[in-house]
């Protein structure tokens, strides 16, 4: 009866150690898995002004271009609306 208390004691204390080294490989790989994380969202973190920035600066580039070319459009429809008034001008002398 000893004999068969120890060989059982000695089988649940292999299992018992077989368990605790598959939970700490897996606790050590979940553990590496969270320190990539970590590193991953500091660097997003860091990242995220500079993205930030350069976002600015490209969105008021664009800004600044349109705004441009939309003031040079509004110079040229008024130049061409005071040439058409000034020949509605004259049109209109030529009818009196």
């Amino acid at each position: 009866i000893w004999r068969t208390y120890v060989e059982l004691f000695d089988r649940v204390l292999h299992d018992l150690r077989s368990s605790l080294k598959l939970y700490k490989e897996r606790t050590k790989k979940v553990s590496a898995k969270l320190e990539k994380s970590k590193s991953q969202l500091a660097a997003m973190k860091q990242k995220h002004p500079e993205q930030l920035a350069k976002l600015t600066t490209t969105l008021e580039v664009k800004f600044s271009q349109r705004q441009r070319e939309l003031e040079d459009q509004l110079q040229f429809r008024e130049s061409e609306n005071y040439a058409l008034k000034a020949h509605r001008q004259v049109q209109d002398k030529d009818i009196q």
